[in-house]
Order: structure tokens, then C-alpha cells, then sequence
């Protein structure tokens, strides 16, 4: 689960709690369906998250097991293009040169090479039999061949689903944001008389935001220059439109304001 998400859901949960723990002073039909949206929400973006969970320890397992079958195709194709190697030129034309196990390590490569191996072999397995081959190698490898295409089937449909799960929570959860935002307008009114409640409301629907790399550089280790006495006078000068000290230039805060609200 991204990180932003798992933030989010815990928001959801304190709401949820803040429903449980804080009655309203008086029924309000809007906030308790509001309030069931974001319980809904929650529940929903946690089955989600299980889907995701699954999903990802599903394509780290088929991802293993492609691994593993490439090894066991490479190892097969290492015995039959060493038999070939052997095999006389003039008897069986260009077998040496397309029986090569590829260089690559990707996968694209190996697959490529394995179906060549098996158009090769196809006329000419029984001089791989006679040299010690076992008797169903080509088999074999074309039995690789289609576990590798099942593994890579099941790998692409477990990221789909992964990437899926974590689009569908990142919109439920902005659902569930606008409906905390409503709530947010109708409880400023509701504990207009109990600033205490309102403010635990407040804690309750804040999402933590993540944390950032500062961009400032780090200072030098060297010892700065001393400033000159003409640099120090000015620095030290008031700027010519200046305030007075006792002066306020900001307006007061509104008490009905919800920009602080750290919502997405």
C-alpha cells in the first residue's frame, strides 16, 4: 500500500472513531450519512488493500517461479547444444549454429531460441538419443516452454490486478476526502459552543503530510569571512517601509475558516 494511502486510511479510521467516541449535540441526518459514507469508504479501501497484498505476493511468487523454469529451459538447451556440437557437419547441416544457448540473460531471448531448438531437433532427435539424451528431452522442453507462458500469464494478470487495487483505493479515498470536507463545514456549525470537540474533530480529519527532503544545501564546514562593518550597518537597518513595531498588518483569523484542514 502507497504511502499516501496508508496515511489516508488512517484518517478514516480516526473519523470513524470520532463518530464512536464524540455524540453530536444535536441529530443532524446529513453528518450521519456523511459519516456512514467515510465508515463505508474505509471498509471498502482495506478489501482493497487485502486484493493488493494478494495480488503483489502472487506476481513476487510467479516471478520466482519464471525464474526457476528459465533456469531449468537454459540448463536443458546447455545439454542439447553440447551434443551438437559434436554432430557432423556434413550429416546434419547447420545444427551446430542454430543449437547455441543465447548470451542474454533476458528472457525474450531464451524463449526465442527454444522454440528454434525445437523446429531443429524435430527431424534429427534420434541422433540426440543415440549420444545419451533422454528420450523425451524435446518434450521436456516444450513442457518448459508452456509453464513459462502459464507463470508469465498469471505474473502479468497479478500486476494488473495490483495497479488496479491501488487506482481504485487512491479514488475511494478521494470520495471519502469530500465527504470529510462536508462534515468538516457541518461540525464547525454543530460545536460552534464546544471548541474542545470541534478541535478533537479537527485532529481526528487532519492527514499527515509526508515528510520531505529539506533542498537547502548543508552548510560549509569552513570558517565564513567575518562581514565588513559597512555590510553589518546595513544589514542591521530597518527597510524604509517598515511597520511600526506595535503595528499589525495581517487581519484576524476567521473562526469559521476550515483552510487549515489538511486534506487532499
Amino acid at each position: 500500500m502507497h504511502s499516501e494511502i496508508r496515511r489516508g486510511l488512517d484518517m478514516l479510521h480516526a473519523v470513524t472513531r470520532f463518530e464512536i467516541n464524540q455524540p453530536l449535540p444535536r441529530p443532524n441526518a446529513r453528518a450521519a450519512f456523511l459519516f456512514g459514507e467515510v465508515r463505508s469508504a474505509y471498509d471498502d479501501i482495506r478489501q482493497m488493500a487485502s486484493t493488493q497484498d494478494f495480488s503483489r505476493n502472487s506476481f513476487l511468487s510467479r516471478t520466482g517461479e519464471r525464474r526457476h523454469i528459465a533456469d531449468s529451459m537454459r540448463r536443458l538447451m546447455r545439454q542439447i547444444a553440447r551434443v551438437a556440437r559434436f554432430l557432423p557437419s556434413t550429416e546434419y547441416p547447420g545444427a551446430k549454429h542454430k543449437l547455441q544457448v543465447p548470451r542474454s540473460n533476458g528472457y525474450s531471448a531464451l524463449l526465442t531460441r527454444a522454440a528454434v531448438f525445437l523446429e531443429t531437433v524435430s527431424s534429427i532427435k534420434a541422433a540426440f538419443i543415440e549420444r545419451g539424451m533422454p528420450p523425451d528431452f524435446d518434450l521436456q522442453l516444450q513442457a518448459l516452454l508452456a509453464q513459462f507462458a502459464t507463470a508469465s500469464e498469471h505474473t502479468v494478470r497479478a500486476r494488473y490486478t495490483q495497479v488496479g487495487s491501488t487506482a481504485g483505493m487512491k479514488a475511494r479515498l478521494r470520495e471519502a476526502v469530500r465527504s470529510v470536507r462536508e462534515l468538516d463545514v457541518i461540525l464547525s456549525l454543530l460545536f460552534q459552543d464546544d471548541a474542545a470537540s470541534y478541535a478533537s474533530w479537527r485532529s481526528s480529519s487532519h492527514i499527515e503530510r509526508a515528510p520531505r527532503r529539506s533542498d537547502k544545501p548543508q552548510p560549509s564546514q569552513a570558517t565564513p569571512e567575518s562581514p565588513s562593518p559597512v555590510a553589518t550597518a546595513l544589514a542591521a537597518a530597518p527597510p524604509a517601509n517598515q511597520l511600526p513595531a506595535d503595528s499589525d498588518s495581517s487581519p484576524p483569523p476567521d473562526p469559521g475558516d476550515n483552510s487549515q484542514l489538511d486534506l487532499w
